[in-house]
């Protein structure tokens, strides 16, 4: 603090109009301006104060939790995908949205993410513990067009499964497909 203040003494002694009177350290010292220019001191504290909080943020975050392998390569008989649940359960989650709705390119766009996520959200919750869910939403206008999807895919017959399900009203229609992956 106090070599601080004698570079500053120093630098206003000869950087001072012949006009002005110099200023001692003695002076400087009584009378603290608190609108000077922070020394180098307080900077490094704050510096390193900045640091210490980072460091103790660092030393409170918890350990990731680790989990042994299983080892299982099938599911068990409770944890397959239930085709025909899901089915009944999709029917009627797009009966409920769908039913009156009529077609606009925008509201539809939205409608489709919106669906896709719902539908997501409760497969999940139905409990089918280890299979990734893939939810492919398409809503169109029903006009004088056909429609055709198809999709292909490398999968183990035992394990994984889909559930398409088709809905149509006087404007729109729907196709939803849902693909569970057993993960390993």
């Amino acid at each position: 603090m106090l070599a601080s203040k004698l570079a500053a003494a120093s630098t206003r002694r000869s950087s001072a109009a012949p006009s002005m009177k110099s200023v001692s350290i003695a002076d400087d010292a009584q009378s603290e301006a608190p609108s000077e220019a922070p020394s180098k001191l307080s900077v490094l504290n704050r510096r390193a104060s900045g640091w210490g909080s980072l460091a103790s943020k660092m030393k409170t975050q918890k350990p990731a939790k680790r989990y042994e392998n299983t080892y299982k390569i099938d599911p068990e008989k409770e944890e397959l995908f239930d085709c025909a649940k899901v089915q009944q359960f999709v029917r009627d989650i797009i009966a409920t949205r769908l039913k009156g709705q009529g077609y606009s390119g925008n509201l539809c766009r939205n409608l489709a993410s919106n669906l896709s996520d719902v539908i997501k959200g409760r497969v999940k919750k139905m409990g089918f513990p280890r299979h990734k869910l893939i939810v492919h939403t398409i809503i169109g206008e029903k006009l004088r067009h056909d429609l055709q999807v198809c999709s292909r895919a490398v999968w183990n017959d035992k394990t994984d499964n889909h559930v398409t399900v088709t809905y149509e009203n006087e404007s729109l229609y729907a196709v939803v497909t849902i693909y569970a992956v057993y993960f390993e």
